[in-house]
C-alpha cells in the first residue's frame, strides 16, 4: 500500500463533523449502551421522542431511507424555531461522563442545535453542539457532564424555519473507554482533530498504512515555526480523576514531539505530558493526565522540527481512576504518618514573638524562606556574610519547637554575583555559588535536614537561567552538603502545577540523580481542594519515565486559597484547612508546608491566626491544624475508602495510644450518613471538642470528624451510605 501523504487543507472546522459511515465505528466504539429509545427511528412512531412546542410549531414525521436503508426522523419548523424542541428524557448520573453523537442532514445549507440538559428548574446545560449541516449526513458529536444525579433530556433545536432536517441513529452513552473521537485517523478527514496555528504552519494528510500494517495514520510536518502550531483535539475531562494518554509515534529522521493534555482555556495548566523521543519505527509512548478542575481539555501535539514527517496513530485518553479503577490517591499504609507532615512558614519570626503560639501548634517542620536567610539577604558582598537574621531563626525553631525539621531553600543571587542582572539570573562564577553552599552548611548543616536546590524556579520571576545552569549549581550543592553533611536530604529545585515542562526537561537531563527527593508547591482552592491533589499522580509518571518512581515527593510550600474577599465560617475554614492535610496524605506526600503563618489577606489565603500585629490567637483554622495534627502524628492508615456516589472519604487507622479509629468526611453540601458494624466510643471534632459515640450510623459533613473505636481489635467494618 502507498505511504504517499495526500494533503489537505490544514483549516479545520470546530464542529465535530464527519462525513463517511466508516467514522461511526470509531466515533461510536466505547462498547458502552445507549440511554435513548427508538435512537434510530425503527419503530412506528416517534415515541418516546415528542415534540415540546411553547409557542414555535414542529412537524416530525418517520420517514425512508435512514442513513444506511430503514428510516429516520425528519423535522420541519413552520413558525418560531426558537420555541420548539424534539426532546426524549434520560435519567444521568452525576460526576459521569456521557458522549452524544447523532448523523444529520437538511435539504439545504443549516444549522442545528444538539444538547443535553437537567430536566428541571433551572434546566442546566450539561452539554451542547451547535452543528453546521448540509445535504449529505453528517457525524455531530459532544461531550455531556451531568453536575448532579437527575433526570435529564436530550433535545433537538432547528435553527431557522422552513428547512427539513432528518436525524438518525442518536447515541447517548457513558464513557468507559477512550475519550477521543477518530483515535486511529480511519475516516477521510481529520474532523475532530484540528490544526491551531498562531504564526506557524502545519500540512496533515492521511497515511497508509496505519502502525499495525493495515488501516491509516496521520502524517503531520510543520513548514513554517514549530513553536506556533500544534495539531489538537478537544476532550472534557473531570476534575480530581486520573487517565492515561497513549499514542503510537515514527518519524522520517529521529526528533522529538510534545505530547501534551492541558486545560483548553487561560491559564492553559497543563494536566499532563511527555515529550517524546521519535525515531524511524513505530513506538507506543504513555503518559498519565491529572485535571485538577472539571473543564474542557484538550490533547495536543507539538514538532519540534521543520520539514520532518512525523506519523501518529492510535490516540488514547482513557480514565483510570473509578469505574473499578485505580483511585487518584495512594495511601501509604506501611508506616506511622511522621508528625513533618504539617509544615510551616514564619515571616516575622525575627520582629514578633509569636513563638510560644506555634510551640502549641507544634508544627513538625519549618521551611526558611522569605525570611531574609536567602543568598541575598545572607552575603550582601563577596565573602562578606550577613548571619544575624539566619542565625536568630534557626535559634528561636530549635527552643521553641526542637523536635521540628528544618529546610533551608536556596534562592535569590545577589548582584555582585551576577553583574546586577537581577536576582533571578545564575551567578557568573560558579564559585561563588559553591563557596556560599559551602558557608551555609559549615554554619547551620548540623540543623538543617533538607537543603532545597531553589524556589519555584518555573516563574521567571525566580529563575531566568538555563536548565543546564540550574543543573551545574545542583551538582556543586549535592557534591558540597554530600561532602559535608551526608545524612541531609537535597530537595530538587521546586516547581508549581504550571512548571510539568520544566521537571520533565531537567529529570530527562539527569537532575534526579542530584536529589533524594522531588520538590513541587501545591496550592489548593477551597472549592477544588480534593481535584488538587492530583497533581502529584501528572509529578510521578514525569519521574517514573526518568527512572525516578522510588522518590518521595515534598510539597514544600501551599495552602488553600479563597476567592477575594470571600467570608469563611468557622466551620469552612476547619474543614478546608484538616482537608488539606488529610489529602496530603492520601497523595503521597511527605509534608505540606502551610504558607505561612502570619497571612497576608491580599493573597486570598485562608488564615490560621485572628490577630494581625501579634499572630499570636488561632483563628478556627488554625485550631484545625492544631487537632488534626494530634490525630495524624503518629497514627498508621490501615485502609482508605471513597463512595464516588455521595463524594463520601474514610480512613481507618491505628492511633498512636493503641485505639482505632476512623476519620470521615464528605464534599457533598448535605449531610451524609455512614452505617458501622463497630462500635463508637466517642467523636471527636476539629473545634476540640468530644462527644460520646454510639453504635449504628454516624452523620458526616465536609468537617471530618474522628470516630474513636476503642482498644479491641475490631472486625473489618463496612460503609454504607444511607440516602
Amino acid at each position: 500500500m502507498s505511504d504517499q501523504p495526500r494533503w489537505r487543507n490544514p483549516t479545520w472546522h470546530w464542529v465535530v463533523i464527519g462525513f463517511l459511515v466508516l467514522f461511526t465505528s470509531v466515533a461510536q466504539g466505547q462498547g458502552t449502551h445507549n440511554l435513548l429509545v427508538n435512537s434510530n427511528f425503527e419503530a412506528a412512531t416517534l415515541a418516546p421522542w415528542n415534540v415540546n412546542a411553547w409557542g414555535g410549531q414542529m412537524q416530525a414525521q418517520i420517514v425512508s431511507p435512514g442513513r444506511v436503508g430503514g428510516q429516520s426522523a425528519r423535522l420541519h419548523v413552520s413558525a418560531n424555531p426558537e420555541a420548539v424542541i424534539l426532546r426524549q428524557s434520560v435519567d444521568l448520573r452525576g460526576g459521569e461522563l456521557y458522549r452524544a453523537t447523532a448523523w444529520v442532514k437538511a435539504d439545504r445549507e443549516t444549522s442545528v442545535v444538539l444538547r443535553v440538559r437537567k430536566n428541571s428548574p433551572h434546566w442546566t446545560v450539561w452539554g451542547q453542539q451547535t452543528a453546521q449541516i448540509g445535504t449529505e449526513w453528517a457525524f455531530v458529536s459532544f461531550d455531556v457532564a451531568p453536575s448532579e444525579d437527575n433526570a435529564a433530556r436530550f433535545e433537538i433545536q432547528l435553527l431557522e424555519a422552513g428547512v427539513h432536517v432528518q436525524f438518525d441513529d442518536i447515541i447517548l452513552e457513558q464513557l468507559t473507554g477512550n475519550r477521543l473521537l477518530n483515535p486511529g485517523f480511519e475516516s477521510a478527514s481529520l474532523a475532530p482533530w484540528n490544526i491551531n496555528a498562531w504564526g506557524g504552519s502545519m500540512q496533515a494528510a492521511m497515511a497508509t498504512p496505519g502502525r499495525d500494517g493495515t488501516g491509516q495514520s496521520v502524517r503531520v510536518r510543520v513548514v513554517q515555526d514549530p513553536t506556533k502550531v500544534i495539531l489538537r483535539q478537544s476532550v472534557e475531562l473531570k476534575g480530581g480523576e486520573t487517565y492515561q494518554a497513549s499514542v503510537w509515534l515514527k518519524a522520517s529522521k529521529a526528533t522529538t514531539v510534545a505530547i501534551i493534555v492541558r486545560k483548553n482555556s487561560p491559564h492553559w495548566t497543563v494536566w499532563g505530558q511527555q515529550t517524546a523521543k521519535v525515531g524511524k519505527t513505530w513506538k507506543q509512548y504513555t503518559f498519565d493526565v491529572a485535571p485538577l478542575e472539571d473543564n474542557s481539555a484538550r490533547i495536543e501535539f507539538g514538532l519540534t522540527q521543520l520539514n520532518i514527517d512525523v506519523f501518529i496513530d492510535d490516540v488514547s485518553l482513557i480514565q483510570t481512576s473509578g469505574q473499578g479503577g485505580a483511585d487518584p490517591f495512594r495511601v501509604d499504609t506501611t508506616r506511622a504518618i511522621p508528625s513533618s507532615l504539617f509544615g510551616m512558614h514564619m515571616n516575622r519570626g525575627h520582629v514578633v514573638d509569636m513563638w510560644p503560639t506555634l510551640t502549641n501548634v507544634s508544627p513538625g517542620m519549618i521551611r526558611l524562606w522569605d525570611t531574609g536567610t536567602d543568598w541575598l539577604g545572607v552575603e550582601k558582598e563577596k565573602g562578606v556574610y550577613d548571619w544575624l537574621r539566619f542565625d536568630m531563626y534557626i535559634q528561636r525553631i530549635k527552643q521553641a519547637l526542637p523536635d521540628s525539621k528544618i529546610v533551608y531553600t536556596f534562592g535569590r543571587v545577589p548582584a555582585w554575583a551576577n553583574g546586577q542582572q537581577g536576582i533571578s539570573r545564575p551567578p557568573l562564577n560558579m564559585s561563588d555559588w559553591r563557596d556560599f553552599v559551602t558557608a551555609v552548611v559549615d554554619r547551620h548543616g548540623q540543623h538543617i535536614d533538607y537543603y532545597e536546590a531553589w524556589n519555584e524556579y518555573n516563574y521567571h520571576y525566580f529563575w531566568s537561567g538555563t536548565q543546564q545552569q540550574m543543573l551545574e549549581m545542583a551538582i556543586i550543592l549535592k557534591e558540597v552538603v554530600s561532602a559535608k553533611d551526608p545524612n541531609a536530604v537535597i530537595l530538587t529545585p521546586n516547581v508549581t502545577v504550571t512548571g510539568l515542562h520544566r521537571l520533565e526537561e531537567y529529570l530527562a537531563m539527569g537532575g534526579g540523580q542530584y536529589a533524594d527527593a522531588v520538590s513541587i508547591h501545591l496550592y489548593a482552592s477551597s472549592d477544588q481542594l480534593e481535584n488538587a491533589f492530583v497533581f502529584p499522580t501528572t509529578v510521578r509518571s514525569l519521574m517514573a519515565k526518568a527512572g525516578l518512581a522510588h522518590m518521595p515527593i515534598y510539597n514544600t510550600e501551599g495552602a488553600v486559597t479563597i476567592p477575594q474577599g470571600a467570608s469563611l465560617t468557622p466551620a469552612q475554614m476547619r474543614s478546608y484547612v484538616a482537608r488539606y492535610y488529610l489529602l496530603t496524605w492520601l497523595a503521597g506526600l511527605e509534608t505540606s508546608g502551610w504558607y505561612f503563618w502570619e497571612n497576608d489577606p491580599s493573597m486570598s489565603r485562608l488564615p490560621l491566626v485572628s490577630d494581625p500585629g501579634t499572630f499570636a490567637s488561632l483563628s478556627a483554622g488554625g485550631r484545625a491544624y492544631q487537632v488534626v495534627r494530634e490525630w495524624l502524628a503518629g497514627s498508621t492508615v490501615t485502609s482508605y475508602n471513597k463512595d464516588r456516589q455521595t463524594n463520601t472519604f474514610r480512613l481507618d487507622l491505628n492511633l498512636p495510644d493503641g485505639q482505632r479509629g476512623m476519620i470521615a468526611w464528605t464534599t457533598s453540601t448535605s449531610p451524609q450518613t455512614i452505617t458501622t458494624t463497630q462500635s463508637v466510643q466517642e467523636i471527636r471534632r476539629l473545634d476540640g471538642s468530644v462527644t460520646a459515640g454510639s453504635s449504628g450510623s454516624l452523620s458526616v459533613d465536609q468537617e471530618p470528624i474522628l470516630a474513636v473505636y476503642g482498644m479491641a481489635l475490631p472486625s473489618p467494618s463496612t460503609l454504607e451510605i444511607v440516602q
